[in-house]
């Protein structure tokens, strides 16, 4: 079965959806727009570091992602106010 796996569709599974939707229905352009939507979220996790940076947007949505397990560690205050403008973006009505 066709399909794809990310760590960071478990916080933007709608977005996930509707670029994996682009793609089978061969809107390249849509899907390129979609996925380009990703790159602060992605940028962010980068510097971050994953998972905490998933975990704490899936947190910032109301749903639960939990703590990361040592020796990782938890944002920052700074970074998960930075997260919150993110995914608030992310998750807007288009």
């Amino acid at each position: 079965m066709p399909g794809c796996t990310s760590t960071n569709a478990g916080a933007f599974p709608e977005l996930m959806t509707q670029i994996w939707k682009a793609f089978e229905e061969d809107r390249w352009t849509d899907a390129r727009r979609l996925h380009a939507l990703w790159r602060p979220f992605w940028s962010f996790a980068a510097a971050a570091g994953q998972p905490a940076a998933v975990k704490a947007a899936i947190d910032a949505r109301g749903w639960h992602g939990g703590p990361v397990r040592p020796p990782l560690r938890a944002l920052t205050a700074q970074e998960a106010d930075k997260l919150r403008s993110i995914v608030s973006i992310l998750i807007a009505p288009s």
